[in-house]
């Protein structure tokens, strides 16, 4: 059940303890099967649209089932999103690298606090495995001399 406030941006507070918002990403991306995340495969990011989409889809099933809770507008909608990508991108990077050798190996280059926080994280759960093990050995590297 939501304990959904209307104002909030927390995507927690809208889908519940019940599913991470990685979970709720692969959802997002895999609208038309029926089960859920086994958390094994890396879940691709999907699309704003996608995930904009899947929110409202369960706003609407919301509203169908009790038509007297608070109503979601548009802007938590807009709210729930960007909260639900953010969580779920990190989300989805952090199971990236921990499933991954060749990531692992460079989880502290991987993991340090970069300025850029988000980007950093976007850039970890989509760009190649290859590119990404470069820039980090290019920092280890440059950390030892």
């Amino acid at each position: 059940m939501s304990t959904w406030q209307s104002g909030s941006s927390d995507w927690t507070d809208f889908l519940g303890n019940n599913i991470s918002a990685t979970e709720a990403l692969w959802q997002a991306g895999h609208p038309d099967l029926d089960e859920g995340w086994d958390g094994e495969e890396t879940p691709k990011v999907p699309s704003e649209d996608a995930v904009t989409k899947y929110v409202s889809d369960i706003v609407e099933f919301m509203d169908a089932q009790d038509p007297d809770a608070p109503q979601v507008d548009a802007d938590d909608v807009e709210a729930i999103v960007e909260s639900l990508l953010a969580d779920g991108t990190e989300g989805i990077a952090r199971h990236r690298v921990e499933h991954n050798e060749a990531l692992d190996e460079y989880a502290d280059e991987i993991w340090y606090d970069w300025p850029n926080w988000g980007e950093h994280v976007d850039w970890i759960a989509t760009a190649p495995v290859s590119e990404i093990v470069a820039w980090a050995k290019s920092i280890r590297d440059d950390a030892e001399s």
